[in-house]
């Protein structure tokens, strides 16, 4: 459960620490002060073509097209999204679950979308 990402350079993700766990996680109600040392910026535009959607045996889910430029990145400036060094994650499947997985304030909701990003930079 994330344990070897950092060896695969995995970066945030990475290692057994505080922030390591990957699923499931109970998501707090309060909101987490911004530290100033990265900003994440979110582009998801509407998806405008059609796609099969699949059952996977945990979930239903559809895997988004390579022509589909969404995602997130961890940069100072957003510009910076398209520079070398930029930590830029694409959205790759996304999936429904039902009951969620994951919680909020320790109570299960009756579903929910997960985005599934990879690393590209």
């Amino acid at each position: 459960n994330g344990a070897d990402w950092g060896r695969k350079g995995y970066g945030l993700c990475a290692g057994d620490g505080q922030f390591s766990q990957q699923s499931p996680i109970d998501l707090p109600l309060r909101s987490v002060e911004p530290t100033g040392l990265r900003t994440v910026f979110l582009t998801y535009p509407p998806l405008d073509t059609t796609f099969s959607l699949y059952n996977n045996g945990h979930s239903l889910a559809f895997t988004l097209p390579e022509a589909y430029k969404a995602g997130f990145g961890f940069v100072p400036e957003e510009a910076d999204l398209q520079g070398e060094n930029a930590a830029v994650y694409r959205a790759w499947q996304v999936s429904f679950h039902a009951p969620s997985e994951h919680t909020l304030a320790g109570r299960r909701l009756p579903l929910e979308i997960q985005i599934v990003n990879q690393r590209v930079t």
